[in-house]
């Protein structure tokens, strides 16, 4: 018993307290915790690794997109889209500076720069010194200029010179302080400046090939090619190219100097150039008589692009527009019989009382046109003069007809006898109530036509306006005698011929439609011209180079305005104290105006009636203008050569028919009616 029990407990002992066991088993159990221990650590430090390397790569990726969009960021500042645009704004400025300062110049004798073709003349309209005096100040921000005289290039013992050496300005045009940024150089070193900061470089070159010319009479053409080279640090990008530059600058808006400069070269010199130019020997011009420069802008209208475009057009003339007859001119806003004085009032834009004088009245009853004639400006009568009232007349034994037209204005009366004794007749006349209050007023009498149908209205007014012009006016007619107060019209001496006049008037009364011609002349606007001065040749002295077919653009790039009011010489231009010819005689086309300083036929025009001739403010002051409410302009019109006739601005403009130069005009007044 005691055997088996204890034999039963050594085993029990045995089992569970074995050294060797449980040192074992704790072995195990150690080893898995440490295996699995590294390997947690190293999963984790794979992790790590990892995920640095995706840090890396992720970082690798950064710099790639950074280096890439800093690299086309920097391509992008040197592009030529960059530089077109930068050449364009500094192109424009160029002009506008040079134009102006030409025109701001101290000395009075300065016309522009000097026309030369250049070498081999590759530059047929004599602008090779415009083109370089840009080059200069787009490149460097200053030129000398080349300026010219009317006796010469402007130049000292040390060359050309934009200003005199002595000036405080310095000697040459130059940009100064914000101005710099429209210099090409100013670009170059900003564009360095800014590619740096993102890792690279560029290098420019000088401007090759640049030509500035024009390419039509409304576009300055600009070209040239800038050499660039572009790296990198690391020696992995190398870019050398021609950067090229085209461009097309419109010329609107900016300023025309020859206007101004030809208006100081034809004032006194004793008073230097007036109020135009400096004055009291001063190196700077005069600010405070600005206003009395005849400063033009480039300004066209889109309705006339050239002359073609803004020529008088006619509307009732002869027996092709069955016009009956008239007398005089007038150029004006029409009203109709639906507007006579009572629909005039103050307060009405189109219908102002105050103005009522620069209508035309347009009726079909002619004594109706005289019942307003007090009031408006000119007059329309729409239907013809009734058959002439036969009346017998019985006096001292002889038997008379007397014939009087009706509905009418200047009826005319006439006396027939048909008794074979010799019974003296009364001469022709006009009956007295058949005239207008204001007999010189102007008026045409149609033959169911309307004279307005198809003319331009008035642009505020938005009211036709008409031109009546006629070869013969009512002094004329009825002789010298005849005025406001002696309206008698029936002088044998003075009425001699009465019928072959009034045929005259009724074969040549004209009713035109002149708002082209009449808003180019007011609103200044350029068109195009095959004869006149390209806008680039506007910055030289382009005079001399007149073509023998009167035009100076060779490649045909010509415009032209006219020259009225202050424009028109000023008011102490030396020519104007000519005593023949007569200063208002001269085309107002400015370059005709100007040339070969105003003498010769080729500048000399009659007038064009209806349009303004106002040459100073106590001119349109007085009674005439208001009166009339138009003006008298002189365009070329030689009465020979009729081969060339598109030269002459009449024919350009279509107003041959509507021009009249009175007799014995006094050659120093401006008429203005």
């Amino acid at each position: 018993m005691e055997t088996t029990s204890t034999h039963g407990r050594n085993r029990s002992a045995q089992a569970g307290n074995s050294p060797s066991q449980s040192s074992f088993s704790q072995l195990k159990r150690g080893f898995f915790f440490t295996v699995l221990a590294l390997v947690l650590l190293s999963f984790i430090f794979i992790s790590l690794q990892l995920w640095a390397q995706a840090e890396a790569q992720a970082e690798a990726r950064a710099a790639e997109r950074f280096r890439v969009e800093a690299l086309q960021t920097a391509l992008g500042m040197v592009s030529s889209d960059t530089l077109n645009k930068y050449a364009n704004a500094s192109a424009m400025y160029a002009l506008q500076k040079l134009a102006t300062s030409i025109e701001n110049h101290s000395g009075c004798a300065v016309i522009g720069i000097e026309s030369y073709a250049g070498p081999g003349a590759i530059y047929p309209d004599g602008t090779y010194y415009l083109n370089a005096s840009i080059y200069e100040l787009m490149q460097h921000g200053n030129t000398s200029g080349y300026l010219t005289t009317k006796s010469g290039p402007l130049e000292d013992p040390q060359g050309r010179y934009f200003y005199d050496r002595s000036d405080p300005r310095g000697p040459n045009l130059t940009y100064f302080g914000d101005e710099r940024k429209y210099s090409l150089s100013t670009f170059f070193n900003r564009t360095r400046a800014a590619v740096r900061m993102l890792g690279y470089d560029v290098q420019w070159g000088e401007p090759e090939g640049f030509t500035l010319n024009q390419t039509d009479a409304w576009t300055v053409s600009l070209t040239m090619a800038v050499p660039m080279n572009f790296t990198d640090a690391r020696g992995h990008v190398n870019v050398t190219q021609r950067v090229f530059v085209n461009l097309s600058i419109p010329i609107d808006g900016l300023t025309d100097p020859s206007v101004l400069r030809a208006d100081m070269k034809h004032r006194p010199t004793s008073s230097l150039c007036g109020p135009v130019c400096a004055s009291s020997g001063s190196n700077s011009p005069d600010l405070s008589n600005l206003d009395n420069r005849p400063h033009r802008n480039i300004y066209r209208s889109p309705a006339y692009d050239n002359s073609t475009q803004a020529r008088a057009i006619l509307k009732a003339g002869g027996a092709a527009g069955n016009t009956n007859s008239g007398l005089g001119w007038f150029f004006g806003p029409v009203a109709d019989s639906a507007h006579p004085r009572s629909a005039f009032r103050d307060d009405l834009v189109s219908y102002n009382l105050t103005r009522i004088n620069f209508y035309i009245y347009v009726t079909d009853n002619a004594a109706d046109a005289l019942a307003q004639s007090p009031y408006f400006g000119g007059l329309i009568v729409t239907t013809p003069p009734g058959p002439d009232a036969a009346v017998d007349d019985y006096r001292a034994g002889c038997h008379y007809i007397n014939y009087t037209e009706t509905n009418c204005l200047f009826c005319r009366f006439h006396q027939w006898s048909n008794d074979s004794r010799n019974c003296p007749t009364l001469p022709d006349s006009i009956t007295p109530d058949s005239i207008p209050f204001n007999p010189f007023i102007p008026w045409v009498q149609t033959n169911n036509f309307d004279p307005t149908a198809g003319i331009k209205p008035n642009y505020h007014l938005s009211i036709p306006e008409a031109l009546i012009s006629s070869e013969v006016n009512a002094t004329q007619m009825c002789g010298s005698a005849f005025n406001a107060t002696n309206t008698r019209c029936d002088s044998a001496t003075t009425i001699a011929g009465l019928d072959s006049k009034y045929a005259n008037v009724r074969a040549n009364t004209r009713v035109w439609d002149l708002t082209g011609p009449r808003d180019i002349a007011i609103c200044g606007f350029y068109v195009r011209s095959d004869f006149g001065p390209s806008y680039s040749q506007r910055f030289t002295d382009f005079w001399q180079r007149q073509q023998s077919n009167g035009s100076y653009s060779v490649l045909g790039q010509g415009i032209e305005s006219f020259t009225v009011g202050k424009w028109a010489g000023g008011e102490q231009d030396v020519c104007a104290q000519e005593t023949v010819p007569d200063i208002e005689r001269y085309s107002r086309v400015d370059y005709q105006f100007y040339n070969k300083d105003m003498r010769g036929y080729e500048c000399m025009g009659p007038f064009v009636e209806g349009l303004p001739g106002c040459r100073n403010l106590p001119d349109c002051s007085g009674d005439v203008p208001l009166k009339n409410a138009t003006g008298r302009f002189a365009l070329s019109n030689p009465a020979s050569n009729d081969e060339a006739r598109d030269l002459y601005a009449t024919f350009r403009y279509s107003v041959n028919n509507t021009t009249f130069i009175p007799p014995n005009l006094n050659p120093i007044s401006s008429v203005c009616k």
